[in-house]
């Protein structure tokens, strides 16, 4: 009885999923234009690191007419906000359902990098701006998201960057360091009109 037990385990390891290789996802510092897929790791909260493809779509620059109802912080009144539009596929056998997608930079014309902006009382919603829900997240699933960046009011965003983490080995880490980076087209395009916003809802510069 007891061989037959570690027998059935030692079929269960071979028979699981390996984990997704360094040689699996895009390689850290790779450049890609708004459009271009890259193959980037999501870590799953107290789980593994799984791989989830990760397509910028489009870079919209917005009005500081979106925002007239909304309460903004001292720091951002004189920004203009920015969307950024993306899709995500998940592309491993983990069931990735009510988590986020994160690790998100975004670099301006000054070199300043923005975490992307948060809103509430349902201001993402009005803006037609919410991060990406994963709704029944499994394998081959896909979401469309969008990120808001506050710039300031004569610049432009010059790049969106993608981190990941530092945990679960080097290679993986070197992303951190290196992020795989997208590149807009020459002008951004403006955004179409947003809902009226209720007065309620505010939004935040990190």
């Amino acid at each position: 009885m007891t061989n037959r037990i570690l027998a059935t385990l030692a079929s269960a390891v071979l028979l699981a999923p390996l984990p997704a290789a360094a040689q699996d996802y895009t390689a850290p510092g790779t450049t890609l234009k708004v459009g271009e897929a890259a193959v980037v790791p999501h870590f799953v909260p107290k789980g593994p690191v799984v791989p989830v493809e990760l397509t910028i779509t489009g870079i919209e620059r917005g009005s500081k007419d979106d925002l007239k109802d909304f309460q903004l912080p001292e720091e951002a009144k004189a920004d203009v906000p920015y969307y950024v539009r993306y899709t995500v596929k998940n592309v491993s056998d983990e069931d990735l359902s009510n988590q986020t997608i994160s690790a998100f930079q975004i670099k301006d014309d000054r070199s300043e990098y923005h975490m992307p902006a948060t809103t509430r009382g349902g201001g993402a919603k009005a803006l037609k701006c919410e991060q990406a829900r994963l709704k029944d997240f499994t394998k081959d699933a896909t979401a469309e998201g969008c990120l808001i960046a506050m710039i300031h009011e004569s610049g432009k965003i010059v790049d969106v960057e993608y981190k990941g983490r530092t945990r679960d080995g080097e290679d993986l880490a070197k992303m951190y360091n290196d992020p795989v980076v997208w590149l807009p087209a020459e002008d951004a395009a403006p955004a179409a009109d947003a809902a009226p916003a209720d007065p309620a809802k505010s939004i935040t510069r990190p």
